[in-house]
């Protein structure tokens, strides 16, 4: 039986946990929503979450909102041998830092200016593109330190989570490809390595990117 999956389908934490769900095979029945013109969802949506945060699932009568607890929950039922979360305590302990720093921090601060300039629709000004760089994207290549996979030898889903929150700016030109090199190599090389990530982030990448152009 598929796993309802409660989403707003443009929102990071909602494509992290659709490519790990396709990565390791489980099957989701989408329930896309939409906030209305005061940003808020649907209203019956509290009695899944609480919060109001998306994603959340149900599975078979079993509730679970916040994605690094869902990301839990689907590895460790449908895919417990699988590399993506090693067995290795202080590797599986690196991921999890990984996961955790991402979604307390890093998704929301990226978030916050990559959004301010879509609200406003005009690109970061100096200042802000500089505090960006400062808070985001040099603790962010510091993170990754140059290397093929951010933990051990192989893919584990602190990679797909970084790939995730890295579309949301990378392709953008706040990213300075010189200057963090690093960063543009890792994104490009991990997207790749994850077959479902064209499918559930281009339509909205693509879009995207055009509309930045347009931005003073």
């Amino acid at each position: 039986m598929a796993i309802d999956l409660y989403l707003v389908m443009t929102r990071e934490p909602c494509v992290f946990i659709r490519m790990l769900a396709k990565h390791i095979g489980v099957e989701v029945n989408l329930k896309p929503m939409t906030y209305d013109d005061q940003g808020r969802l649907p209203a019956d949506y509290s009695k899944i979450s609480p919060l109001n945060k998306v994603p959340a699932m149900d599975d078979n009568g079993f509730v679970l909102y916040e994605s690094t607890a869902i990301c839990y929950y689907l590895l460790n039922k449908f895919a417990p041998a699988s590399p993506l979360y090693p067995h290795d305590l202080q590797k599986r302990a690196k991921v999890d830092q990984i996961l955790w720093n991402v979604s307390s921090f890093l998704q929301p601060v990226a978030s916050s200016y990559i959004r301010t300039a879509i609200v406003r629709r005009k690109k970061l000004t100096a200042k802000e593109l500089s505090a960006f760089e400062n808070t985001v994207l040099r603790p962010l290549q510091d993170m990754i330190g140059g290397k093929k996979f951010v933990v051990g030898n192989g893919l584990t889903v602190a990679d797909i989570r970084l790939v995730s929150i890295m579309a949301c700016f990378v392709p953008l030109p706040v990213v300075d490809k010189q200057k963090f090199s690093d960063l543009h190599s890792y994104y490009e090389q991990t997207r790749a390595m994850v077959p479902s990530f064209s499918e559930v982030y281009d339509w909205i990448l693509e879009p995207r990117g055009k509309e930045w152009e347009t931005y003073e």
